[in-house]
């Protein structure tokens, strides 16, 4: 969320902006002394927490959010240790797994890093970054919603400034959405 609030920061210096202890980022578009109206858009988006780490190179992970563990095999992810690491999620194969359980639990799951170094427990990570475009110019893309709500409110910024009245507009953006609303609250 850091790196995304410095981001967002660096394409609204015309305007004051502060950060809180959670790491929120709010700036004040427009001073007024009438209604005060605050618009919101999160920063974080779902990920991993690292739990372990193997001598061979392999991590083991723990989801921060809701993340759907059916979809995890063959997931590229990023984890953020010392350096950014590119990885890949490797669980059983379905054909192979025994019973009723065919589909892997979190706890079944390895993260192949290739041997990387400087990953420790504790490190977070994200799903690898993708954009799709689809049919009819429909985008897809991991964290959209918080991406697309970002933009949104540096456009909003931008057009608020001209306005000629006596309202007050703050913009929030948004720590640790996905794991209950804390920066929000």
């Amino acid at each position: 969320e850091g790196a995304v609030a410095e981001a967002v920061a660096s394409f609204l210096t015309l305007f004051s902006t502060s950060t809180d202890v959670l790491g929120n980022l709010e700036v004040e578009v427009k001073e007024g002394r009438g209604k005060h109206i605050v618009l919101e858009a999160h920063m974080d988006q779902i990920g991993f927490v690292v739990t372990a780490v193997s001598e061979d190179g392999f991590v083991k992970i723990s989801p921060v959010g809701g993340v759907d563990e059916k979809l995890m095999p063959a997931s590229k992810i990023v984890i953020y240790g010392k350096n950014p690491v590119k990885a890949v999620v490797c669980a059983t194969p379905p054909h192979l797994l025994s019973g009723e359980e065919k589909a892997s639990k979190f706890d079944d799951l390895w993260v192949d890093t290739g041997k990387a170094d400087g990953i420790s427990v504790g490190d977070h990570a994200v799903f690898s970054p993708s954009f799709t475009v689809l049919s009819g110019g429909v985008v897809s893309g991991v964290g959209l919603d918080d991406k697309a709500g970002i933009a949104a409110l540096i456009v909003c910024a931008d057009r608020l400034k001209e306005l000629d009245n006596d309202v007050k507009v703050t913009l929030l953006f948004t720590t640790q959405e996905e794991v209950g609303e804390r920066g929000a609250a």
